[in-house]
């Protein structure tokens, strides 16, 4: 009669000879996936971090108009977000550190689901705030109309009034699918940003807030005039009569540039910008 041994092979045998036997794949715990979904970007970070770092992030209001802006900043990273309200700029933010998190292979430790990066990216850009998903476009618009060219119209306001061309630098940040871009347009001495999802939109952005700081720098001019106009009525009419060659462009020229140079009459975040512009590496 055969002995047991005939019968099955041992454990040692099969793992010397058959060790495909024991080797197991990676598993992706649905249940984790699927409660991870419901959470808000902001339930995630902060969760995640005190997980692995014993602290939570830091928030900072930057920004409430046009649009509300959060900043983020943990460890030696720094992120922002842009939107209609304090509570989806604040997610946004938080959505953006946790990409950036992705990107230096830490997900696993922050509870990110996903076997690639690109999974845990979706994960990620599928949370949700208050049963309502995160809208990608809502960086900072502005009055809508963004089908307009404001950076052709500020350009011909410029010339016809004689004054320097529109300067422009630009900025990105954020991963590589969750780019983020940053205009900075100056005109004499004033300096506005526009930030959108892509490079033209942020310009644009950025040509509509001059455009209208311009705007408003050449009605006060026209006020100021005006006033000097009312005050000439008082003067002898026999004045009025003595013929003169000096014309006003170059007046108002300079009136205008006046205007835009005394920056306390315009908001203009060029602080705020200062401030948010040091940027270090991600040391987690």
């Amino acid at each position: 009669m055969p002995s047991l041994d005939d019968l099955f092979t041992s454990i040692d045998d099969l793992r010397l000879n058959e060790p495909s036997y024991f080797a197991s794949d990676p598993i992706v715990n649905m249940n984790t996936a699927a409660a991870f979904s419901q959470k808000t970007p902001v339930m995630a970070l902060d969760e995640g971090c005190r997980r692995v770092y014993g602290v939570a992030p830091d928030y900072q209001l930057i920004r409430e108009v046009p649009n509300f802006g959060f900043s983020c900043h943990l460890m030696d990273k720094f992120v922002k977000g842009y939107a209609k309200t304090k509570k989806a700029a604040k997610h946004i933010a938080a959505r953006a550190m946790l990409h950036e998190i992705i990107e230096k292979d830490r997900q696993s430790d922050f509870g990110i689901p996903g076997l690639t990066k690109e999974d845990a990216h979706r994960a990620v850009d599928g949370l949700v705030i208050s049963d309502v998903r995160i809208e990608m476009s809502e960086e900072d618009p502005i009055h809508g109309g963004q089908n307009e060219n404001y950076s052709g119209k500020l350009l011909q306001l410029c010339q016809k009034n004689k004054f320097d061309t529109p300067q422009y630098s630009y900025k990105e940040e954020g991963p590589p699918n969750d780019r983020t871009f940053t205009t900075m347009c100056k005109v004499v001495d004033q300096v506005v940003e526009g930030v959108a999802k892509t490079k033209k939109a942020s310009k644009n952005i950025a040509s509509q807030k001059m455009l209208a700081i311009i705007t408003k720098g050449i009605d006060d001019m026209n006020k100021e005039f005006e006033l000097d106009r009312e005050a000439d009525d008082d003067v002898d009419s026999l004045v009025d009569n003595v013929p003169c060659d000096v014309t006003p462009s170059c007046d108002a020229i300079r009136m205008v540039s006046d205007i835009l140079s005394d920056t306390k009459r315009f908001e203009s975040p060029t602080q705020e910008y200062r401030i948010l512009e040091k940027k270090s590496t991600f040391g987690m």
